[in-house]
């Protein structure tokens, strides 16, 4: 009788062969304990543990207020926190003045840099006490403008956000004027 899941022929006068096609051990190198490897879900699971096993790594090796030891950032969630408290915010302008009288507010699209290097290199040094980037921004804007600019005004105000509401102070002005021509 021939197994209910066997291929094969029976020829009258001839050897028969069959071919076992078993469902039970499709791989005949699984069944021998030859095949050996992690399969993907298996790795797949080990790396979401060693992912998890990472965020503990900071907290076991504490290192003082400072955590250096993390796998992407340290403590990216808190770095900037800040204390609690009445929270303040600088609004800062420059302000040009040209020859024809006409005021405007100077903006990084008309001097031609990106917001964060016009406030880099024009703004924030005037607030903080050096002159020499208001001479060099009146220079940038003249050297190919029909309208000379005559004057730059630096202004602003501070907005402090505390438990009593919101406060508006007005920070100094600073004023510089376009030397004369020949200086």
């Amino acid at each position: 009788m021939l197994p209910s899941k066997s291929i094969g022929a029976l020829v009258p006068g001839e050897e028969a062969l069959l071919y076992c096609a078993s469902t039970r051990f499709p791989n005949p190198a699984r069944r021998s304990g030859r095949e050996v490897g992690v399969s993907p879900k298996t790795r797949v699971s080990l790396f979401i543990l060693l992912l998890l096993g990472l965020h503990a790594l900071p907290v076991l090796s504490y290192q003082g207020e400072r955590q250096t030891r993390w796998p992407f950032l340290a403590w990216a969630m808190y770095a900037r926190s800040y204390p609690p408290g009445p929270v303040d915010m600088d609004v800062r302008r420059v302000v040009a003045t040209f020859a024809s009288g006409r005021r405007a507010i100077v903006t990084a699209n008309e001097v031609g840099l990106p917001g964060p290097a016009f406030r880099k290199i024009y703004v924030t040094p005037i607030f903080k006490g050096d002159t020499a980037p208001a001479r060099q921004l009146i220079s940038r804007m003249n050297a190919h403008a029909s309208d000379a600019v005559v004057e730059l005004r630096y202004e602003g105000e501070r907005y402090e956000l505390g438990d009593t509401g919101v406060a508006k102070q007005p920070l100094p002005v600073l004023t510089f004027r376009a030397p004369a021509s020949g200086q």
